[in-house]
């Protein structure tokens, strides 16, 4: 059964949240990610009365390979961000197959992370003991489907289940552990049924996910 952690981590842990204290004020927030490969994630929404000023001081950073704003609603400007520096907690959060669901600050961030079980938990929590991160956990609980009444940011059952069974066996690192036809077997369908249901799935989390400022 999945679990979420909630916790709080000040900017100057993780190479992110020192990055966008430089610059004029913004209000930031880290968008959800689905973990591909060994990358960090890299969207972020932005707000600030100093976009250009914003933009020159990430730039500007030697571990910013590039910046592109991607969109821009309501005054809120989509970013992604090219690293070629070290994430660390993100690193963490990717190899025990974690899920950022909100994420978000300024000198103190606040993270609300999902694992697929609580063993993947425990593993996020050992690596960043073992690396030197510290962080005030200020909950740990179950996901219950009185939480996310929609399922999983308006996944199918079958959808969600796919893109959980891929991340767990390792489909989406960089080379894939296991090919499609093995995630397949593990979900009793094809090849190319597991395919679609993964394709579905992630064009349903760009969409409600990162296209969408909540």
């Amino acid at each position: 059964m999945a679990d979420i952690v909630e916790f709080t981590i000040q900017a100057k842990e993780f190479q992110f949240g020192q990055v966008l204290t430089r610059g004029p004020r913004v209000n930031t927030k880290l968008e959800r990610v689905i973990p591909v490969g060994r990358r960090a994630a890299p969207y972020i929404w932005v707000e600030t009365n100093d976009v250009g000023g914003f933009e020159e001081a990430i730039q500007a950073e030697g571990s910013v390979k590039n910046l592109k704003r991607i969109d821009e609603i309501n005054g809120r400007s989509l970013y992604r961000i090219w690293w070629q520096g070290r994430n660390s907690l993100f690193t963490g959060i990717l190899r025990t197959n974690g899920m950022i669901i909100q994420a978000s600050g300024g000198n103190v961030w606040k993270f609300r992370l999902l694992f697929s079980d609580r063993d993947n938990l425990r593993n996020f929590h050992r690596y960043c003991v073992e690396n030197g991160i510290t962080m005030n956990i200020e909950a740990v609980y179950t996901l219950t489907k009185e939480e996310y009444p929609d399922r999983m940011f308006g996944l199918t059952s079958d959808q969600e289940e796919a893109l959980v069974k891929a991340a767990g066996m390792g489909y989406f690192e960089s080379p894939s552990k296991v090919s499609l036809r093995e995630v397949g077997n593990e979900l009793g369908i094809s090849s190319q049924a597991t395919s679609k249901r993964i394709r579905g799935g992630v064009e349903k989390l760009v969409t409600n996910v990162l296209l969408t400022p909540n």
